[in-house]
């Protein structure tokens, strides 16, 4: 009698651990669904103008990780989309990093992070997978339209088309001072530089700054789309790939970012608005 209840009960347990098992299971695969719609983001704090601005930056990553348009960001809706980030989130939470602990290189941060140099909390946020799928899509049809329109130009390679590297000629204008972006000049702007372009797929080169470079190419050339200045002014570094851009803080804050790419005899350009320096470099390297 003992035997068979002993049986029974470990008969029992054995079902009750395959029912634990299959249940972790389950909640790891969504956990897994729901990571490609989850972001950590670095706050300085718990403020209501942080966590918007966390909603602003988390929503970004999201859309690039989960689209293959690497100038999604440059849309009109998706950037009004972003503007509303927080219509577009399903939770969030806070955890608190140890004491002394790094923010690693791949976690995203908040400007005021980026300014005080050290974040307090970690914000994870997990957005709605139809909206944000909904979002990436809604420029599918007409992008298809523009390419059945486009079909004579399709079998002409584009010089800009998997761009895997290239040269970065960046001036930044911030209370009249103009800064060449290279060398040992704007060493957190490199670094954040080329975690946007590494998140896309490319490795960036920069000047070095030396008196040659400071001459080289004036914003003038730049603001102007002066590709022959800026060729001959980037040649020293024989890159097949050239941006230049000249950015501007607005006196309101905001930054207008004026760009050029240039690939052999090939050259565009184009003009940004944007509300902080990380958006003018994600603006314009998502262009690239």
């Amino acid at each position: 009698m003992n035997n068979l209840a002993r049986t029974a009960g470990n008969k029992s347990f054995i079902a009750v651990s395959f029912w634990l098992i299959g249940l972790l299971l389950f909640s790891g695969l969504v956990r897994a669904q729901a990571s490609a719609y989850s972001v950590e983001v670095a706050v300085l704090d718990r403020s209501p103008a942080e966590q918007q601005s966390a909603y602003e930056v988390a929503m970004r990553s999201v859309l690039l990780n989960n689209s293959g348009d690497k100038t999604l960001l440059n849309r009109d809706d998706v950037r009004a989309g972003i503007r509303i980030a927080e219509q577009y989130v399903d939770s969030f939470s806070y955890r608190t990093p140890a004491a002394g602990s790094s923010i690693g290189r791949d976690t995203p941060i908040t400007d005021a992070v980026r300014q005080a140099g050290e974040a307090t909390q970690l914000m994870l946020i997990s957005f709605d997978p139809a909206r944000i799928d909904q979002l990436i899509s809604a420029g599918a049809s007409a992008n298809t339209a523009a390419s059945s329109s486009n079909a004579d130009d399709a079998t002409v390679p584009n010089p800009f088309g998997n761009v895997s590297s290239g040269l970065l000629w960046l001036i930044i204008e911030d209370a009249g001072k103009q800064t060449l972006v290279g060398g040992v000049a704007g060493g957190n702007v490199m670094q954040r530089a080329r975690e946007i372009a590494g998140g896309a797929g490319m490795s960036l080169l920069f000047p070095a700054g030396d008196q040659t470079d400071q001459q080289a190419i004036p914003a003038e050339s730049i603001q102007n789309a002066a590709a022959e200045t800026v060729s001959v002014g980037a040649s020293r570094y024989a890159s097949p790939v050239v941006l230049a851009s000249y950015l501007v803080r607005n006196r309101t804050g905001g930054w207008t970012g004026q760009w050029l790419k240039i690939a052999g005899a090939a050259q565009e350009s184009t003009s940004t608005q944007s509300r902080s320096l990380d958006e003018a470099l994600q603006q314009g390297l998502q262009w690239l």
